[in-house]
């Protein structure tokens, strides 16, 4: 907890509720070393790390003890007492053990629900005055980015610094953006750092650089933001923008072959159609079992780049064809 010298608002930073997403982690723990409380107007509660044990197994979710090996025949999720056991090679984000599906959490049931539950009564509901902003810190294998679900988490997400905003047009009612909008809380922002897995230097410092710029936003820190001259804008999943013509929103390539998938373009480049984003390779005769092109002109969106092997019917990327530069300094 950073209490200030001065009066001011409450604000909640949560991260690492997924066990692989340790930038938002590492850039939390930074941000606390580095925040001058003589400086700050109010008070900044700090859970760093959500899920610890998680973290350390290298795992999005720990599950309970309730683990077993996986094998060809178990392609359902089996229930123990009620509550869902995941493979442990596979996340699923329907588990019961997903941190972020289950705000605002309840006691006398698993060890998660009980950990958001206690967040949840003792850093959202516990503090008066109740906070004005909640900043939930996520990872992806993408640029750094922020998940704005309305038009007010577009503007505040411009002030990030961070260079890309998705307009996702929802989110979900169980997890911590959601339950903190049902009660009322005006500003609320998901976050994904870039790396899963890992805590690259560019990430930690974007990270600390977005908690600062948020802090002033919301004044309670002095100073400038730090922002850059323009932020990339993207509409995906075509379903949750509106339609604007017959065509589609987004298109999905698809892996056609087993292989090692060879990219040829970088996460959120743009592509023209009939560019030639990957190839599928062979990895025992070389050949080149597919050539991915592009199927629409646009931006490339979850570009798989965490692992080089790729299965048949395995998404390749997703092209978001509705983007836009916005300038956030044009934009306050």
């Amino acid at each position: 907890m950073i209490n200030g010298a001065k009066s001011g608002p409450h604000a909640l930073i949560v991260a690492c509720q997924h066990g692989r997403e340790v930038s938002g982690f590492a850039a939390a723990v930074r941000f606390c070393q580095e925040i001058d409380p003589g400086k700050t107007a109010g008070t900044v509660a700090v859970v760093a790390c959500m899920n610890p044990l998680a973290a350390l197994l290298g795992r999005q979710a720990w599950n309970e003890g309730f683990e077993r090996e996986t094998g060809p025949a178990q392609k359902t999720n089996p229930k123990r007492n009620g509550i869902t056991i995941p493979p442990l090679d596979v996340f699923d984000y329907d588990t019961d053990f997903n941190l972020n599906r289950l705000w605002p959490g309840k006691t006398g049931d698993s060890l998660a629900n009980r950990i958001v539950h206690e967040v949840w009564e003792n850093a959202v509901l516990g503090i008066e005055p109740k906070p004005s902003l909640v900043v939930d810190i996520h990872c992806h294998d993408f640029p750094s980015a922020i998940y704005a679900c309305d038009a007010s988490a577009l503007s505040l997400g411009l002030l990030s610094g961070l260079p890309v905003v998705y307009e996702t047009g929802g989110v979900g009612d169980a997890s911590l953006e959601g339950a903190c909008r049902k009660i009322g809380i005006p500003r609320v922002l998901t976050a994904e750092l870039r790396g899963n897995g890992c805590a690259p230097a560019q990430s930690i410092c974007e990270g600390v650089g977005m908690l600062f710029n948020l802090l002033k936003a919301e004044k309670m820190l002095a100073g400038e933001l730090s922002l850059p001259g323009k932020v990339l804008v993207i509409k995906p999943w075509g379903g949750a923008a509106p339609r604007i013509s017959k065509e589609p929103l987004s298109h999905t390539v698809e892996a056609l072959h087993d292989g090692i998938l060879a990219l040829e373009k970088a996460p959120l480049e743009k592509v023209r159609k009939g560019d030639v984003i990957a190839r599928i390779l062979d990895p025992e005769s070389g050949q080149t079992l597919q050539t991915a092109t592009a199927l629409a002109t646009g931006h490339l969106g979850n570009l798989h780049t965490e692992v080089a092997k790729i299965k048949k019917g395995e998404r390749i990327c997703r092209i978001d064809t509705v983007a836009k530069w916005i300038s956030p300094a044009e934009a306050r």
